[in-house]
């Protein structure tokens, strides 16, 4: 139904570039994201479309658990009149699923306190005492290392920060407070990070960034076909290779992350 919409021009959804694809809408299990221009006429359509989905299927929209987002250049009467058209609530700021923030800010170092304090909580909870160095080196490679995958896989994370949560892991792995700066170590945590041939396994931050990030350039490369591709390609690329491309002020993190691996 909203395909068929956009398709009639009666529903325009976002472009991020001139080039790039209209996004009208994203699925991502049982949670569907709805992409519109912010007047009550698309906010009528997609509430129609809804509607009509609700008729057929039998299931019902969660209003008390859906929201909506709009452009920080969109606000006043326009913006009230769409909630209350709509009858949802704002989205907030720093509103999170699956404990990941939905929204992620233009700081960079915003972003990385907010993960970096998450870290600390979950490791800081653990009873390194208690465990043997198996069992604490157990926990950092099934858990610990997991925590900040999402953002190492996507952003281009500051070598400090990366370096922290290595100093976290380390004073952890040694039986020591998490946030103590200088402990004495038995090797050199490098060493540590080497493969199990000579090491234990346990991998570097900046490491895991570099490889995930660079895997995203990788699929730019390869899988044009894929939707984020072709909106990035779109927006930035304009007929060139990753390989040529460059990045201005104002380009989006993850852009720049991309053309910096």
């Amino acid at each position: 139904m909203v395909c068929a919409q956009n398709s009639w021009c009666r529903l325009k959804g976002i472009k991020v570039g001139r080039d790039s694809p209209s996004i009208t809408h994203l699925l991502f299990t049982d949670y569907l994201l709805l992409f519109g221009k912010a007047t009550v006429r698309e906010a009528s359509i997609l509430d129609d479309c809804l509607s009509e989905y609700m008729a057929w299927s039998g299931q019902k929209v969660n209003r008390a658990k859906s929201s909506v987002h709009f452009s920080k250049n969109l606000r006043g009467q326009p913006l009230v009149a769409i909630m209350d058209h709509l009858q949802l609530r704002k989205l907030p700021s720093k509103a999170k699923h699956l404990g990941l923030p939905l929204i992620i800010p233009r700081s960079k170092g915003e972003a990385a306190v907010e993960i970096k304090e998450k870290f600390l909580k979950k490791i800081t909870g653990w009873k390194a005492k208690i465990l043997s160095q198996a069992g604490r080196t157990m926990m950092i490679k099934a858990v610990a290392g997991a925590i900040p995958s999402y953002f190492l896989g996507y952003y281009a994370m500051p070598n400090a920060w990366c370096k922290d949560l290595d100093r976290f892991l380390k004073n952890f792995l040694w039986g020591y407070k998490v946030k103590k700066p200088r402990n004495l170590s038995l090797k050199g945590w490098k060493s540590i990070c080497l493969p199990k041939c000579g090491g234990l396994g346990i991998r570097l931050f900046s490491d895991i960034n570099t490889a995930l990030v660079s895997k995203l350039a990788w699929f730019m490369i390869s899988q044009k076909e894929r939707l984020w591709v072709r909106v990035l390609g779109g927006k930035y690329l304009r007929g060139k290779s990753v390989m040529e491309a460059g990045v201005s002020v104002g380009d989006l993190w993850i852009w720049r992350s991309i053309v910096k691996y």
